[in-house]
């Protein structure tokens, strides 16, 4: 599996308020959120392998070491595919909420290989590492409570192996079912579904040990 270079060492915790994520945006927004969202939590994660890396190198990488990836499940929608890769996350000061980015191959048996990156920052007064948080998409408003917000995108890359992005989340609900907090690792089950900025539908669910790591930055939405 490719993973994106990490950026430079840098303070784990940032406490931050995203005012623009403190209201629904337009459909036309959802991009340039999600970019604001990524560079703020996690800089460069999102990122499709170099173009002298195929899709079957991709493929038999993952095949080949299925144990090294603690995301795994499948989407059903827009591809129905297997989903395995990894995930991080940063705790936030003085509170037990999260911000977590996720990055995984979407990799059909035949076909073009995709690339999911997620990025996950509570809202509100989301506390939790355990029992079961709601999740929704970058459509959602304070009023909606407490819940993890998830931004997303699917990205491709063309015929000379060249990024592009397929589409970004436009709306989404599901829950993140936390089984074990274990310090620096927690684990869970993640399910959500929705509605891409191209249209399509979203579905998808796997299983997912999130590891702490220096390089993810804490950011809340709960406007303190």
């Amino acid at each position: 599996m490719y993973f994106s270079k990490k950026p430079e060492n840098r303070p784990l915790t940032l406490a931050a308020v995203l005012a623009l994520a403190l209201a629904p945006v337009p459909a036309s927004a959802d991009s340039e959120m999600t970019d604001f969202a990524f560079e703020m939590v996690d800089p460069g994660f999102c990122a499709a392998p170099p173009p002298d890396m195929s899709d079957d190198q991709v493929r038999n990488s993952a095949a080949e070491r299925p144990d090294d990836f603690p995301v795994q499940g499948g989407i059903d929608a827009p591809i129905s595919a297997e989903v395995q890769g990894d995930a991080f996350f940063a705790r936030g000061s003085g509170r037990n909420a999260i911000a977590s980015t996720i990055y995984a191959g979407i990799m059909p048996d035949t076909g073009a290989v995709s690339f999911l990156c997620l990025a996950l920052v509570p809202v509100n007064e989301m506390n939790l590492t355990d029992g079961q948080a709601d999740l929704r998409g970058p459509d959602a408003a304070p009023e909606d409570g407490d819940y993890y917000m998830v931004l997303g995108r699917i990205l491709s890359r063309d015929t000379h192996g060249a990024e592009q992005v397929l589409a970004d989340i436009e709306t989404a609900n599901g829950t993140l079912d936390f089984s074990a907090d274990r310090g620096d690792e927690i684990a869970g089950r993640l399910a959500l579904t929705g509605q891409m900025t191209d249209g399509s539908a979203l579905d998808l669910s796997f299983d997912v040990t999130m590891i702490e790591d220096e390089y993810v930055r804490f950011v809340d939405l709960s406007g303190d």
